[in-house]
């Protein structure tokens, strides 16, 4: 194998693949700590894989001969992070030898490899399902759930993202729902590109950023979705990444969706954002806790500490009822509800003082957020 190619360009190869490559564990097999390299038909192929995610990343180059190797994922990076700007990096592997040679500007490099032929392949399974969707949407609906993604590893079932497709009088939509118990995010798409429905699969929140990843850096109008009952393959025009679902049921969502809601707060996001953000400013990272008094047009808010003292601020909003509604929130949970949310309204709705309650966009109906409250 030998091949020549632009420093910044395996750079961004690099950068790709070995992020998933398994650090150096003894639990671990060595060659899962390698990247594997491969040429074939005028195209450099790099694959990487912990053995739940799995990432392979091509691009055209100049190549002189054809052939396959694992390397350190880590070592070849590092290496080729710190070729002088603008190098052209040769790489040539000597099967006999059984070292890749790296050589960029005045630097020679000799690295130890393994054999390709150990090296694990994911793309030998054949998936069931397949739908396209466009790169942006995906990207979009992982921004709005992933926060709210379950870190509790005793509550495996929600340390990802649920995707199911919900068939309606508008046909088939794609939902994403996440939730850590505290919180809940339901997005829907309108648009679904596939024959078959998704029953229901759970992608770990430790795939999505390289997932996301790889969405942003395509080009294409609709990707490829294909899936198994254990995996998830996603395909652009340059990379293909494979993933393990986690195998596990998840909860009723549709359960925890308040019914009896009737309530509504309106007011710009923007303003309230801003206002619980100075409010919670003198509570510590342990205790985020903020109380919401809720009167007729007007929302008062306020926050103690101990060791700080008290911060309180009324904000005229437009809440049309006699009710006095008074509860607590965890004011991290609220604000991080309000980034994923695009409109420059919301809509908040609250049934009395100790439920659950209801956040949308007013721009954004079919996008729904749960947020449980706290005593105070």
């Amino acid at each position: 194998m030998k091949f020549r190619i632009e420093k910044n360009t395996f750079t961004k190869l690099l950068s790709s693949v070995c992020n998933v490559a398994s650090k150096k564990n003894p639990n671990n097999p060595t060659i899962l700590q390698n990247i594997k390299i491969e040429t074939k038909d005028n195209f450099l192929y790099l694959t990487g894989t912990d053995s739940d995610t799995y990432i392979k990343d091509m691009c055209k180059v100049v190549i002189e001969e054809e052939g396959k190797t694992t390397v350190p994922a880590l070592l070849i990076y590092d290496i080729v992070k710190k070729m002088e700007k603008d190098t052209e990096i040769e790489c040539e592997y000597s099967k006999e030898e059984n070292f890749l040679f790296v050589k960029g500007g005045k630097s020679k490099f000799k690295l130890m490899c393994l054999d390709a032929d150990g090296y694990p392949n994911f793309e030998e399974q054949q998936m069931q399902i397949e739908f396209k969707i466009n790169p942006k949407d995906l990207v979009n609906l992982i921004d709005k759930t992933r926060f709210s993604i379950s870190d509790d590893a005793s509550r495996y079932y929600l340390n990802g993202l649920f995707l199911q497709t919900r068939d309606d009088e508008d046909g088939r939509k794609l939902v994403g729902v996440s939730t850590d118990g505290h919180k809940l995010s339901v997005i829907t798409l309108n648009y679904f590109n596939g024959k078959d429905p998704v029953n229901g699969i759970i992608i770990p929140k430790k795939t999505l950023p390289e997932i996301k990843k790889i969405l942003l850096s395509s080009t294409k109008e609709e990707v490829i979705i294909s899936l198994s009952k254990t995996k998830i393959k996603i395909e652009t025009e340059d990379t293909i990444i494979i993933s393990k679902l986690i195998d596990a049921d998840f909860p009723d969502y549709k359960k925890v969706i308040p019914q009896e809601n009737n309530k509504i707060l309106n007011v710009e996001k923007s303003v309230l954002s801003s206002t619980i953000d100075r409010v919670a400013t003198i509570v510590n990272e342990g205790n985020k806790s903020i109380k919401f008094l809720l009167t007729k047009n007007n929302l008062n808010l306020e926050s103690n500490s101990a060791e700080n003292g008290t911060a309180t601020e009324d904000l005229t909003v437009n809440f049309d009822y006699d009710d006095k509604i008074e509860m607590g929130f965890n004011s991290k949970f609220m604000l991080d509800f309000f980034t994923a949310v695009e409109s420059d309204r919301i809509d908040i709705y609250f049934k009395d003082s100790s439920s659950a309650i209801i956040i949308k966009g007013c721009e954004e109906p079919n996008n729904v957020y749960i947020l449980m409250p706290i005593r105070i």
